[in-house]
């Protein structure tokens, strides 16, 4: 992966997919695959190919249902191809596995009060002011979603 990385890097776009393609291929555990696949996601997204991204983040998840990580970053990949809800979805799995990483909260918030959800938002939100209190951009957050319309 960090030679395929290191090819992507020198503009040997070809052979860096190729070699990321080969690891999938060559990975003999769930772990590795999920692994390989997620590299080979992250790539497609630096190439703007984030539909190819999200096809390997799925097949990741499948092989990893239980990884919050994995479930986020295909919660971020499905947001930003414009699919919202399967994206929450996901944030949501991976709020409910690890329940106090902030990132997904904040996932879960900012993507809940873009589509309109603002009681869904609000809710998260809350969360991330509980979790850290002294953070005056989650109380802001709160303030906002507060005086948003219904």
């Amino acid at each position: 992966i960090e030679l395929a990385e290191l090819l992507e890097q020198r503009g040997d776009v070809a052979g860096a997919e190729a070699l990321l393609k080969a690891a999938r291929g060559a990975a003999t555990t769930d772990d590795a695959r999920a692994v390989s696949l997620q590299a080979l996601a992250l790539f497609y997204f630096r190439q703007q190919r984030a539909n190819d991204g999200v096809v390997q983040l799925r097949a990741a998840v499948r092989l990893q249902p239980d990884s919050a990580d994995m479930h986020y970053l295909l919660g971020v990949a499905l947001h930003s191809t414009d699919r919202t809800p399967s994206a929450l979805e996901h944030l949501r799995r991976a709020h409910t596995l690890e329940p106090l990483e902030i990132e997904f909260l904040l996932g879960i918030a900012t993507i809940a009060r873009d589509a309109g959800l603002v009681d869904e938002a609000l809710i998260a939100a809350r969360e991330l002011v509980r979790l850290v209190p002294d953070d005056p951009r989650y109380r802001g957050l709160v303030q906002e979603l507060e005086a948003a319309p219904r």
